[in-house]
C-alpha cells in the first residue's frame, strides 16, 4: 500500500509549530476510569413535607462549610426514558441505558454503571459511577423505541456490560423538575446541591411525586462533600440512597401494586417499641384483618406487654378492639431475660404522659388456645405473624398440632443468618429469648411442608430406616410439597439481615410532626421512640431506630418488599456462645445422608425494597 504525502497545508502548520518550538496538540486522552461521585438521598413524605425540608436546606448551608453562590428558582424539567430487555438483565448488573430529550433536536443516550460505596451508614448515598454518552438522531432514538440496535459506543459496550442482554425495549420513564443550588467552600471549590421533584411513568401509569436530594462535587473535595453530606442527612432525616432513578422505578414496578385481598392475621407481640410501630401499622393498613393479639414475655413481662397493646389500641383510637390473649410468661426451659435496657422498664419508653389504657379486656383463654381455636374456625385462611419469642405457637404446637395444620402460614421477625447477632455474636432476641420454642417451630413446620424426594420416573422414593448409599442412588431429584395440602405450614423468617436496612429516622419523624400538628398518632410514635432511639444513637451512633417488627407485618401486606429463598435451618439451643444461633445449611454436597434437600423448605428473607418500604410505613402513620 504506498502511502499518500500529506497536505501541504498540514506539512506548513506542523512546521510553524516546529519552529515555534509548539508541541502539536494531540486529541485529548480518554480517562480511563471516568468516575463521577454523589450522593443520593430520598426524601419521604409529600409534596408538603417536602418543600418544608427545601425550605430549610438555605440556613443548613449556612452552618456548614459551604456558601451558596447561586440558585435556579425555576426548576427545569428533563424527560428521561429508560430501556431494558424483558428480564431486566441491565437492572440485574446495576447498570442503566437512558434516552434524554434536551431539545427538539438534541438527544442524547447515556450507559451508566454504577459503583456502590458503603463505609459506615451514611456513605450507602456516595455512588461513583462510570458512564459513556453519545448524541443520536430523532431516526436512531426511533429505533431503538422499535427494539433495533444503533451504531453507537454506549450502545456497543451492552455485550461487554451485560452478556445476556437481550432486545431492549422502554420499560421507565422518568419526569424530573430540578432545581440546583450552585455551592461553593472557603477556597472556591463547587459543587452542587439539587432538589428533584421526580414522576415515574411506568406501562402508562403516572407514580408520584417522589422527591430527592443529590450532592455533587464539581470540584470540591470529596471529604467536604461527605461532611455535608452527613450533616444533611442528619438535620433532615434523608434516607440514603442505594438506587439510580431507574432502579427506584424498578422498586415502584415491583412494589406498587399491592395485593387487594384481605388478609387476616393474628399478630402474637411482646409490645415493646418496634412491636407498637409494627401494630400500628398492621391496624392501619385496609389489606390485613387483624383478627387477635396474642401476648408473650420477651421484650418485658407478658404482664406488662397486655396493657401495652391497650395502649396501643387508645393510641390508634379504634372503634372496635381485635381479640387480645394473656400468652406464656416464660420460655419453656430457660429462664426469662427482658429488654427493658432498649425498650423501658414499662416496654414503650418509660415516657411518664401517656396515659393507661382506657380499657384491657382479656380473653380467658391462654394465647396458644386462642391461636388454635381461630385457625379452626378460619382454615387456611389466617396468617400468624410473631413478633416476639415463638412460645406461644412452640405451646400451641405441644398441645393441638392439628389445630396449628390449619394456620395458612407463619411469617416469623427473628433470626439472624448470614450477619451478626443483636444479643450475642450470633443470636438475635427473638429466637434468642426462646431457642427451644424456635427449635420446635421450625421442626414442625419444616416436616409439615418437606419435599418428596423421587425416581427417574417421577416416582416416591420410600427410603428405609436406614437407608444405604444404593437406596439414595435412586434419588434423582425432590418434588414441591403439594401446595393443596391441608396440613402444610409454610414458614417464612424476617431476620435481622434485612430488618437491620431499614430505619425510622429521628429527624424525619420529628419534621412530620411539626408538618402534621394535629396527628396525635404521630407525637405518641415519636414520644415512645426517644428511648428506643437513644439506645440505638449511643450504642451505634444510629441516626433513628430499626423497624425490625414493622418489616414481618409489611411483607405480609405486600410480599414485594422481600425477596425470600428457601433454606434448610436448624437451631441451636445450647452452647455458651451458640445458643439461640439460627442458621441455614448451604453446604454444596449433594449427599442426601448428609444434607437433605426434601429439607429446603422454610424461607428466610435475603433482600429487602429499603426506600419503597420505609416511605410505605411512613405513609401509613400519616
Amino acid at each position: 500500500m504506498i502511502k499518500s504525502e500529506p497536505p501541504e497545508k498540514y506539512t506548513k502548520y506542523h512546521q510553524i509549530l516546529e519552529n515555534e518550538g509548539v508541541t502539536p496538540p494531540q486529541p485529548a486522552e480518554r480517562n480511563p476510569f471516568p468516575y463521577e461521585t454523589e450522593y443520593k438521598f430520598f426524601l419521604h413524605g409529600n409534596e408538603s413535607d417536602a418543600h418544608t425540608a427545601f425550605g430549610l436546606i438555605p440556613k443548613l448551608i449556612e452552618g456548614s462549610d459551604f456558601f451558596i453562590d447561586d440558585f435556579d428558582r425555576k426548576a427545569k424539567e428533563q424527560v428521561d426514558t429508560y430501556f431494558d430487555d424483558d428480564n431486566l438483565s441491565l437492572h440485574a448488573v446495576g447498570a442503566s441505558f437512558r434516552v434524554r430529550r434536551k431539545k427538539k433536536d438534541n438527544i442524547q443516550v447515556t450507559l451508566k454503571k454504577r459503583r456502590p460505596v458503603t463505609k459506615g451508614f451514611s456513605e450507602e448515598g456516595l455512588y461513583e459511577r462510570i458512564e459513556e454518552e453519545a448524541v443520536i438522531t430523532s431516526s436512531q432514538e426511533i429505533d431503538l423505541i422499535a427494539g433495533k440496535p444503533i451504531n453507537e459506543f454506549p450502545y456497543r459496550l451492552l455485550p461487554y456490560i451485560a452478556p445476556d442482554c437481550g432486545k431492549l425495549t422502554p420499560k421507565v420513564k422518568v419526569i424530573n423538575n430540578r432545581k440546583v443550588f450552585h455551592i461553593r467552600d472557603e477556597q472556591y471549590r463547587k459543587a452542587e446541591l439539587c432538589l428533584d421533584k421526580i414522576r415515574y411513568e411506568i406501562d402508562g401509569v403516572v407514580h408520584g411525586p417522589y422527591f430527592e436530594i443529590e450532592i455533587e462535587s464539581k470540584g470540591a473535595p470529596r471529604e467536604k462533600i461527605k461532611e455535608l453530606a452527613e450533616y444533611l442527612e442528619e438535620n433532615l432525616g434523608l434516607i440514603p440512597s442505594h438506587q439510580s432513578k431507574y432502579e427506584r422505578g424498578i422498586s415502584l414496578l415491583k412494589t406498587a401494586k399491592i395485593p387487594q385481598e384481605k388478609k387476616m392475621v393474628i399478630i402474637d407481640t411482646d409490645c415493646g417499641v418496634d412491636d407498637a410501630l409494627a401494630l400500628i401499622l398492621a391496624l392501619r393498613s385496609p389489606e390485613l384483618d387483624v383478627k387477635a393479639a396474642t401476648t408473650v414475655s420477651g421484650n418485658v413481662h407478658v404482664d406488662q406487654v397486655v396493657p401495652n397493646v391497650f395502649r396501643v389500641f387508645d393510641a390508634l383510637e379504634l372503634q372496635y378492639l381485635p381479640l387480645v390473649a394473656r400468652g406464656a410468661d416464660r420460655p419453656i426451659k430457660k429462664e426469662l431475660i427482658v429488654a427493658d435496657s432498649v425498650h423501658g422498664n414499662d416496654g414503650l419508653g418509660d415516657v411518664a404522659r401517656i396515659p393507661k389504657p382506657s380499657k384491657v379486656l382479656v380473653d380467658s383463654r391462654p394465647a396458644w388456645e386462642v391461636i388454635c381455636d381461630l385457625a379452626r374456625k378460619y382454615p387456611e385462611e389466617i396468617t400468624l405473624i410473631t413478633i416476639g419469642p415463638m412460645t406461644n405457637l412452640a405451646l400451641a404446637i405441644q398441645n393441638d398440632p392439628e389445630g396449628v395444620r390449619c394456620l395458612k402460614e407463619v411469617v416469623a421477625m427473628g433470626g439472624v443468618f448470614f450477619n451478626v447477632g443483636n444479643v450475642g455474636p450470633y443470636a438475635e432476641f427473638n429466637v434468642g429469648a426462646d431457642p427451644d420454642a424456635a427449635f420446635e417451630v421450625v421442626r414442625f413446620c419444616r416436616d409439615s411442608c418437606k419435599k418428596t424426594p423421587v425416581d427417574r420416573h417421577g416416582k416416591e422414593v420410600i427410603l428405609p430406616p436406614k437407608p444405604t448409599k444404593d437406596d439414595y442412588k435412586k434419588i434423582i431429584g425432590y418434588r414441591k410439597h403439594d401446595s393443596k395440602d391441608r396440613n402444610m405450614v409454610p414458614l417464612t423468617f424476617i431476620g435481622l439481615d434485612v430488618t437491620h436496612k431499614v430505619l425510622l429516622r429521628r429527624a424525619a419523624l420529628e419534621r412530620m410532626v411539626k408538618a402534621h400538628q394535629g396527628n396525635d398518632l404521630l407525637k405518641f410514635v415519636r414520644d415512645i421512640s426517644k428511648k428506643y432511639m437513644d439506645f440505638y444513637y449511643e450504642n451505634e451512633r444510629l441516626p433513628g431506630c430499626y423497624l425490625h417488627d414493622p418489616l414481618a407485618v409489611a411483607y405480609v401486606v405486600n410480599p414485594s418488599f422481600l425477596e425470600v429463598e428457601k433454606h434448610i435451618i436448624h437451631v441451636e439451643t445450647a452452647g455458651n456462645f451458640t445458643e439461640g444461633m439460627i442458621f441455614p445449611d448451604d453446604r454444596p454436597t449433594r449427599n442426601p445422608a448428609w444434607r437433605n434437600q426434601a429439607e429446603e423448605v422454610i424461607g428466610i428473607a435475603r433482600n429487602v425494597e429499603r426506600e419503597a418500604f420505609e416511605e410505605f410505613f411512613l405513609m401509613r402513620l400519616v
